[in-house]
């Protein structure tokens, strides 16, 4: 540490060493051996060991949390998984790392960062041959999350130190990812609707992110309050052979929960905006609704919605996807006649996507039409439900009435929330029963939605990147589809998300992790690589270097002047210096006479 006291003050250094400096030198005089200390999140440094006066050693608990003292006799001592038995140092075996975790590398400039890949790949092969694997990979993730942050920017999420290696030594030949900050960048959070459920969906997070784990608790008490026969954890960790995910008063809450718990993993967003019942987890995100209310609506929603499948006389209803703008669309539906009145246009998903929604026999004959011109159709696996179409008129009353103890309240204003109901900002809307009612009821908006979000250019609404929290990517393509419609930067927003269908749920929150680094978002990833720990582990003092890039030059100087500095000969008592600029043919030095440096001048006076 360098102290300065004002322009040419007096200057002070002082040097720091780390506690386990001298904590060794007592444990190693004993003859014991000393691990390396634990920095806790409160800055209070806590040694692993206590050398004890009868030789033993004592181990505090894990990261010292519980102050749990084990006496281990005979002398062995266990470090990091290694043991030491009888005075011998000898490796365990160690066990594999499992858990994913980011990595996160930064520079100045590109050589600098291929610089540090390098020298990390060459530092984990030599440390994964003596320290454990998750220790060591915890440590180097949290100790690389705490230095500055450059444009040059590289992030790996692995498991093993081989695995990290690998991705180390391929990064290290290929050029760095590079963009130009503008301060932390502003998120969007996005959600999708009913439809991107599947069984076991974030089921990896469970037990693993406490802040996810105990939002989805939590979502399972409120359930209960409502008078839900079914368990929300039991539900969500069924295989896919009984998951009854398939179930509308099922997938609602469930899909719900998941969105809810995402959204508690660290990343504070600018601004929301949600599809169909995706609002639900939007309005949460803007302080328009509570954690009990959000589940509250969202349980109601396809309790009452599942029951109209259920009733034998009811018109069975379905939803299909269609790859066509919506005069198109609407064009086709117009030349069916009769069932033009049983169907419409439900989800405005993009300019050239939408969503129809009616009685199954009217979609069945537009399928027809599309089928034949060739169009992409899907029809959905709604369970016979027709959301944001007539069909729902029927459960309107019921669904108010169950929402009756919602108090309706404005999107807080640090949070810039776009209905997907009106297509434009809430502003002083007020969220209330009757706004889910219509949110259930009319069409969704979600491209003005959209469009408006992407493309809003004030500094206290611009956003710079869209995150979907959800089961799976469902908007992605949807979004993109906005965005190549739109113009200027607003097109070339990055979209990310935080589940995918198909892959683990912990390495999907990390690549999406990953790409938010990239964007410059701020992100407290030493938490997230933690699982959420409070405890944080050991900070490195042994990682390499920053690598500085000294072909980049700053100092710039006359010739005259860098003759000057770098001039071969001090000045002869006679001659002097070479003068400055002199020609190689006519060579000349300039010699200042003083007495005081050449005193002998004094006996030559004429």
């Amino acid at each position: 540490m360098h102290i300065s006291f004002g322009y040419g003050g007096t200057n002070a250094h002082v040097i720091l060493d780390r506690a386990t400096t001298e904590l060794n030198g007592i444990a190693h005089s004993n003859g014991t051996t000393q691990a390396n200390e634990t920095t806790h999140s409160n800055g209070t440094i806590y040694t692993g060991r206590t050398t004890l006066s009868n030789g033993t050693t004592s181990t505090n608990s894990t990261n010292g949390t519980n102050g749990a003292l084990k006496i281990h006799q005979n002398g062995t001592n266990g470090i990091n998984g290694f043991s030491e038995a009888n005075g011998n140092n000898a490796p365990a075996t160690k066990s594999a790392a499992k858990q994913p975790r980011v990595f996160l590398l930064s520079a100045g400039a590109e050589s600098s960062l291929q610089s540090a890949v390098s020298k990390l790949a060459t530092y984990l092969q030599t440390k994964s041959q003596t320290t454990d694997p998750d220790t060591l990979m915890n440590e180097v993730a949290y100790s690389l999350s705490r230095r500055s942050r450059f444009d040059y920017r590289a992030a790996f999420v692995a498991s093993s130190p081989e695995d990290l290696i690998e991705q180390l030594e391929q990064a290290s030949t290929e050029p760095a990812h590079q963009s130009k900050s503008k301060g932390n960048a502003r998120v969007a959070f996005i959600f999708s609707g009913q439809g991107a459920q599947y069984a076991q969906m974030g089921r990896e997070l469970l037990d693993t992110w406490p802040t996810f784990t105990e939002s989805i608790e939590r979502a399972g008490k409120c359930l209960s309050k409502l008078g839900c026969t079914w368990d929300l954890v039991m539900e969500l960790t069924k295989p896919a052979e009984t998951s009854r995910m398939g179930e509308p008063e099922i997938a609602q809450p469930l899909s719900t929960a998941i969105q809810l718990a995402l959204a508690e993993l660290g990343v504070l967003p600018s601004a929301v905006v949600g599809h169909s019942s995706g609002e639900i987890a939007a309005a949460y995100c803007a302080k328009a609704l509570s954690f009990e209310d959000a589940m509250l609506v969202a349980y109601h929603r396809d309790r009452l919605s599942g029951g109209l499948g259920k009733q034998t006389n009811a018109r069975r209803g379905a939803m299909m996807a269609v790859g066509a703008s919506p005069d198109f669309v609407d064009e086709e539906i117009a030349k069916l006649g009769e069932a033009a009145s049983r169907m419409r246009i439900a989800c405005f998903n993009s300019p050239d996507s939408v969503t129809v929604s009616g009685d199954a026999d009217a979609i069945d004959a537009l399928a027809v039409v599309l089928e034949a011109k060739g169009i992409f159709n899907r029809k959905l696996k709604t369970g016979g439900l027709a959301y944001h179409s007539h069909h729902m008129l029927d459960i309107q009353k019921a669904y108010a009435a169950s929402m009756a103890t919602i108090k309706g309240k404005r999107a807080d204003p640090s949070v810039t929330m776009l209905s997907s109901l009106t297509g434009s900002e809430t502003n002083d809307l007020i969220i209330d029963s009757s706004y889910w009612v219509k949110n259930l009821t009319s069409p969704v908006q979600f491209a003005e939605a959209s469009r408006e979000l992407c493309q809003a250019t004030s500094v206290s609404k611009r956003i710079d990147v869209v995150l979907e929290l959800g089961p799976h990517s469902q908007l992605g393509g949807t979004i993109k589809q906005t965005l190549r419609s739109l113009r200027g930067d607003a097109s070339k927003k990055p979209y990310t998300a935080t589940l995918k269908r198909g892959h683990p749920a912990d390495i999907s929150m990390f690549e999406a992790l990953k790409s938010l680094f990239l964007s410059f978002v701020s992100v407290r990833f030493q938490l997230a690589n933690n699982a959420f720990d409070e405890h944080m582990p050991k900070l490195l003092s042994d990682l390499p270097a920053y690598s500085f890039d000294y072909s980049r030059k700053f100092w710039h100087e006359s010739r005259i002047s860098k003759a000057y500095r770098a001039r071969e000969f001090i000045p002869h008592d006679l001659l002097g210096t070479r003068a400055h600029g002199f020609n190689g043919l006519e060579p000349r030095w300039v010699r200042f006479l003083r007495l005081d440096e050449q005193p002998w001048l004094r006996g030559h006076v004429i």
